[in-house]
């Protein structure tokens, strides 16, 4: 449960202030729907790299994603506490992408949500 929905619409106006269509943004499906940018959620990024999640399998064709959604290709990852708990106990593997993610630069945080830039992804501004 988001603990404060101004937060949670403050973070989808930053993404959106700072990605293009173009740019690949991992967060919680309850703010993934509100990005312009390609957006995914974890499990998704988890079944993109061929590992199972709770609610997708790892085998699932290539073909069937619209772009490649592995948390490595992603501008953005964002953390918030449904990622922290839930997620990280249910997919050790979540916990595994939390441990990496939360070593890039920390670019936004607003409450729970924790708006992290991925290193090895371009660097220019977008307007």
């Amino acid at each position: 449960v988001i603990q404060d929905t101004s937060h949670a619409q403050r973070v989808v106006n930053y993404l959106n202030a700072h990605t293009s269509a173009g740019d690949i943004v991992l967060a919680s499906p309850y703010l993934a729907w509100a990005l312009d940018s390609q957006a995914a959620d974890f499990q998704q990024a988890l079944a993109c790299e061929g590992i199972d999640a709770e609610h997708i399998p790892g085998n699932l064709p290539r073909e069937r994603f619209v772009f490649d959604c592995s948390f490595s290709n992603a501008r953005y990852i964002v953390i918030d506490d449904l990622w922290r708990t839930w997620a990280s106990d249910a997919m050790p593997e979540v916990a595994e992408m939390v441990s990496v993610v939360e070593t890039w630069p920390l670019e936004f945080q607003l409450g729970e949500f924790e708006v992290y830039r991925n290193p090895a992804v371009g660097s220019e501004e977008h307007q």
